[in-house]
């Protein structure tokens, strides 16, 4: 064997070796037990959610739109709004987002009275940054929900009284999983 095939053997050699350490150092962190029925919920909202595109949010009870009222009040309806009921959804970072309505890019998705609890309505006003006008998207398998900062991620989104009227009030209500606080997101024009 000439010199070049020995260092090319040993070199591939020391390669896999290293490769096999790597491997086996790594696993060390890997969780006891991956339900590989279950996706990575936040990698779902990451992958499907597009910072600064633009989205309908359609409630899965009522089948109607999130919208923006032309006093500001945020409730649903059915669709015929325009901007009114299209949301650019851009990522803050630390897994919140805010969400901006086509009618006014000036304004954002706001909590009117930032806590936890429960009734806090919600409306646009102009955008400040706050914790009022923050929001965690959660997927649950099958639909999204939205957490209210404010709230340290206890309250969502809720169609009030579980209506599936046109002008039925949104506001924050403790989550419970129920349909009048999931919601489809899909982009505008789909």
């Amino acid at each position: 064997m000439n010199e070049e095939a020995f260092m090319k053997r040993n070199v591939k050699a020391v390669s896999l070796a290293l490769s096999a350490v790597i491997a086996v150092q790594s696993m060390q962190f890997v969780p006891a037990v991956i339900n590989a029925a279950e996706p990575d919920r936040a990698a779902v909202v990451s992958d499907t959610i597009l910072s600064g595109a633009e989205y309908n949010i359609v409630n899965k009870l009522s089948g109607k739109l999130m919208t923006a009222d032309s006093d500001g009040n945020v409730m649903q309806s059915a669709q015929a709004e325009g901007a009114s009921q299209s949301w650019l959804i851009i990522r803050n970072g630390n897994g919140y987002y805010r969400l901006v309505p086509g009618s006014d890019r000036s304004m954002a998705l706001t909590v009117a009275e930032p806590s936890a609890l429960n009734g806090g309505n919600i409306c646009i006003a102009e955008y400040t940054g706050g914790d009022a006008q923050l929001f965690s998207i959660e997927w649950d398998g099958s639909a999204y929900y939205l957490t209210t900062k404010c709230s340290e991620g206890a309250s969502a989104l809720d169609v009030k009284g579980k209506s599936r009227s046109d002008g039925a009030n949104i506001h924050q209500y403790k989550y419970q999983g129920s349909d009048n606080q999931r919601f489809d997101i899909t982009p505008v024009g789909h």
